[in-house]
């Protein structure tokens, strides 16, 4: 288990760092082996690594090239099959972790073909700092948490959504909420029960 959160903002406007910082540190239970950050001012991303595959410094994140970056929560199953597809390409790794597999799958496949590939249970999100371009991506059944919320043009993320209601006022849903008391199961694959406060829904991504 490892947690992911950050922000872009749509105008290019500075967003105070210490809220990525504080991220990092809501979510570190999810894991402490390592807390690493990017951050430019209007885009900020966070990880908070649980190492399995790779207990080397390799398999820090944000992963990144200079141009591409990625926070990625999960494990891919297939990761030594999507391997082959980028050995023929004569790609040198740095690491044994699918999360540098899954990286350079994104940079030379793309995201669309990247999920059609992939099996697991994953949430991560991919940043291109050329294009400005982020997508937020989960599984087929949802089983890795990714929860968005805009406020004032600025999309904030999070492994789990106390990340963001520590930081972001938000108004219950007294509906949901009162189906939450009474222990009747939401089935909602999109809402929470805060308004405004969103789940990827499952097999599904966000740009």
């Amino acid at each position: 288990m490892c947690g992911i959160s950050g922000f872009i903002n749509f105008d290019k406007k500075k967003i105070n760092k210490r809220i990525l910082e504080k991220f990092g540190k809501i979510l570190n239970h999810r894991g402490p082996d390592n807390t690493g950050l990017y951050y430019n001012d209007f885009v900020g991303l966070c990880h908070n690594r649980l190492s399995i595959l790779d207990l080397s410094d390799n398999g820090n994140q944000p992963m990144t090239d200079g141009r591409y970056y990625l926070v990625y929560n999960g494990e891919i199953y297939n990761y030594l099959i999507l391997k082959k597809d980028l050995d023929d390409l004569s790609i040198t790794f740095s690491s044994s972790s699918d999360t540098e597999v899954l990286f350079l799958h994104l940079i030379h496949f793309g995201i669309d073909n990247t999920l059609k590939k992939i099996q697991g249970m994953f949430a991560f999100a991919f940043y291109d700092s050329k294009k400005d371009d982020l997508f937020l991506a989960r599984d087929r059944f949802g089983i890795k948490p990714l929860f968005y919320t805009i406020k004032d043009r600025t999309l904030f993320f999070a492994s789990e959504m106390k990340a963001l209601t520590k930081q972001i006022p938000f108004e219950l849903d007294q509906f949901r909420a009162l189906y939450s008391v009474l222990g009747i199961v939401d089935k909602s694959k999109h809402e929470t029960i805060f308004k405004g406060l969103f789940h990827i829904p499952p097999g599904s991504y966000l740009s």
